[in-house]
């Protein structure tokens, strides 16, 4: 079946003319270069508001180009901001959804004083935006700037504690979850302490260790992850341990363990008994679910620790190539 999908969205602002009406608005008050604070004239807020008030989708398209701009439009003029805008991202506000689609297109964090009003709210827009039908996108930028507060801002007022953090995650799908893996795989390779310092403490002390969040798609995810840790994969691998399960016929995205990548040697020489120990977390006990890849990455580990061949999981896993 085809999915309905919502028209109170920037898409369809930026195609339709009231959106068009409400960029021209904002590019002729960008070209008037106004210093912070310097408010918003009176000509384009009498203007702003004939938009609001147009009939159908069109005032929900204004709504969202006004929203996508707050923090440009903040700058100039907080108090309006405040008073006029900020009302609609409340749930109960037959404008939250146009508000917060806009809000969340930006994909950038507010200013302080927008992001602690903001706080309450983020806090139960999961589930809250899957009854929008947007698509997966937005959703995907609610989760990564969710993580990004956690991470970064925790001790902010506008920033998420590890329990209001790991509140988000239990209330995300799991496709939002993956998202939240794959940031903290972003936020792992930007500096030099940054799988250390902020993703090991993140998964170590947030991310909820429920059995139901351990799934075959999370396990794919945390794969992918640990392929990027470098020096750091040990660590990562400690900390991300306890959420490897075994997945039945699904892809373990191991292909990066056995070979050569970028011109980087495969982990798999490095750290061959760190390796092991992940094959062994993911692979299950069935000769069905052996993965493609697995000769390669036990024929390396081999040959770079041949002491590795009398260990029961090493020999778990030859049994389980034999009977294939």
């Amino acid at each position: 079946e085809v999915a309905e999908r919502s028209r109170r969205t920037i898409d369809h602002a930026l195609n339709g003319p009231v959106g068009h009406a409400m960029q021209g608005l904002h590019n002729t008050l960008n070209s008037l270069k106004l210093a912070q604070g310097a408010e918003i004239p009176e000509e384009f807020k009498s203007r702003i508001e004939c938009l609001l008030a147009a009939p159908g989708e069109g005032g929900d398209h204004a709504v969202t180009i006004i929203t996508r701009q707050i923090r440009w439009l903040y700058y100039l003029d907080p108090e309006w901001i405040k008073e006029r805008v900020m009302p609609w991202f409340s749930f109960d506000d037959e404008l939250s959804e146009p508000a917060w689609n806009g809000y969340l297109s930006a994909g950038e964090l507010p200013p302080l004083e927008i992001g602690v009003a903001l706080k309450p709210l983020l806090l139960e827009l999961f589930p809250r935006l899957y009854k929008w039908s947007w698509g997966q996108h937005l959703a995907t930028v609610a989760a990564q700037i969710a993580i990004e507060l956690a991470v970064f801002r925790s001790d902010e007022p506008d920033g998420l504690t590890g329990k209001e953090a790991r509140h988000c995650l239990r209330n995300m799908n799991d496709k939002n979850r993956q998202d939240a893996i794959f940031r903290l795989g972003v936020i792992g390779r930007r500096g030099e302490d940054g799988w250390s310092e902020h993703v090991v403490t993140f998964i170590n002390t947030v991310w909820p260790r429920e059995r139901t969040f351990r799934t075959s798609n999370l396990v794919s995810s945390w794969v992918s992850l640990l392929d990027g840790t470098g020096e750091k994969f040990p660590e990562v691998l400690s900390a991300v341990r306890r959420f490897l399960v075994p997945v039945e016929r699904g892809s373990h995205w191991l292909y990066q363990f056995s070979r050569e990548v970028g011109g980087e040697e495969p982990l798999t020489i490095k750290y061959p008994a760190d390796v092991l120990e992940l094959l062994d977390a993911v692979i299950p006990n069935s000769a069905e679910d052996v993965p493609y890849e697995l000769v390669q990455i036990l024929d390396l580990i081999e040959e770079t620790d041949p002491a590795l061949v009398s260990d029961r999981r090493f020999v778990r896993l030859i049994d389980l190539i034999e009977q294939t």
